[in-house]
């Protein structure tokens, strides 16, 4: 399997990935160059943040447990966000600076040190919802940077009134137009 396909592996669809396949010394070194460009870009918002490649490796996986436990079509806090699509947290080597994975890790840390979080506490139930929130930075995040596009829907005039709100309530939940 090649680095570029290593970060999703051969996983049935939907299904969570083994924590252990993210503390995996092939997966780590992926995350290797993006220490660096990183640790730049967040250092304006604090000056002594320290980052591994076993840190970035270690939360993409717990990004996506957490989505997988807790964003589930019967599990999800009130008013939880779309989640973010697997395909986004696959490593693209040639050119680090400019993928998804990079946008993620940096809405990330940038959150978590916008809110003043000293660590991730993604198995704490009372913390449910403010993960939830930090999903949904993410995601803002990455439609900013056009790697999530916002469905639009069009509603034809034959759909009745009384249909309407409830289609339009849909459409909320998955964030579309």
């Amino acid at each position: 399997m090649s680095n570029n396909n290593k970060i999703s592996g051969r996983n049935p669809k939907g299904a969570a990935l083994d924590s252990s396949h993210y503390e995996s010394q092939d997966i780590v070194d992926c995350f290797q160059p993006l220490i660096e460009p990183l640790t730049h870009a967040l250092q304006p918002y604090q000056k002594d943040i320290y980052l591994t490649a076993r840190d970035l490796s270690s939360l993409i996986g717990q990004i996506q447990q957490f989505q997988q436990d807790c964003l589930g079509a019967f599990n999800r806090p009130p008013q939880a966000p779309v989640r973010i699509p697997a395909k986004l947290f696959k490593v693209n080597k040639p050119n680090l600076l400019n993928s998804a994975i990079y946008t993620i890790l940096f809405a990330a840390y940038h959150y978590r040190i916008s809110h003043g979080w000293k660590k991730w506490d993604w198995t704490n139930p009372a913390k449910k919802q403010k993960n939830a929130d930090l999903i949904r930075a993410i995601r803002q995040q990455l439609i900013q940077q056009n790697w999530i596009v916002v469905p639009k829907i069009a509603l034809h005039e034959s759909i009745p009134e009384s249909a309407i709100g409830t289609v339009m309530s849909y459409v909320q939940q998955i964030e579309g137009k």
